[in-house]
This record gives C-alpha cells, structure tokens and sequence, in this order.
C-alpha cells in the first residue's frame, strides 16, 4: 500500500516483476493497462487478442486493440486467488499497471486494508 491510497504491489504467477495494482472496490472485475504486459513477457505471451468495452461516470467506450489473460493467478499475503477473463486496455496510460477489482475482493469473506500497518488482506 501506499500512503493513504490503496495502490498495491502484488505478485502473480507468471510474471517477471510485481504488478502496481490501484484497489478500486466499484470496478467489477480486475482490468490491466498495457505497461503490465510491457513490464511482464512472461504475461504477454498469454495474452489474447479480445476487444473490450468499459463504461463509468463518463460514459462507455470500446478498445478494439485490448488483449486479455484467460486466467491470473495473484497473490495476497500467503493465498494465491485466481481472477479469470482479465481484459487488458490500450486506453489508460500512466503509472499504475491497472485496477484490482470486486472479482478478486469477493474470493474472500472480508477485506483488510491497515493504513497504518501498510497491510491488505483477503480473508476467509
């Protein structure tokens, strides 16, 4: 975690470095935005070509160069959770590797976010 922003560094399998992921607990599944695959071969090499469409606040739009992970496997503490289908976007550039969302916060019976402890956890 970081400061007062849930940004996480998470392992998964498959990868060549940890993902930079932002906890956004409205976003229904785990989206990743092109710089993890450009920082994870490992992860690109299983990535498949899969158009997407998101919609928020601002609208929807559709990226017809979106690539997608038929399974990732993250690790949280000492669990390792299984997201399935994760849609990878052209669309966001920036920092972070992408969003951690409710298909990965669901797997567990709680959500720990310690900001003092910098701890997050996904419990049964």
């Amino acid at each position: 975690m970081s400061g007062a922003q849930p940004k996480l560094l998470l392992k998964v399998d498959g990868g060549d470095r940890p993902l930079r992921l932002m906890l956004d607990s409205g976003a229904s599944k785990t989206m990743l935005y092109e710089s993890a695959l450009d920082r994870n071969p490992g992860l690109a090499a299983r990535a498949i070509a899969k158009p997407t469409t998101s919609g928020g606040v601002g609208g929807v739009v559709t990226d017809h160069t979106a690539r997608a992970l038929d399974r990732l496997v993250v690790h949280v503490g000492n669990r390792a959770l299984t997201i399935h289908d994760v849609r990878v976007t052209n669309l966001v550039k920036g920092p972070m590797d992408g969003l951690l969302g409710q298909d990965l916060l669901s797997q567990g019976r709680r959500v720990v976010l310690d900001f003092q402890r910098m701890l997050f956890a996904v419990e049964d």
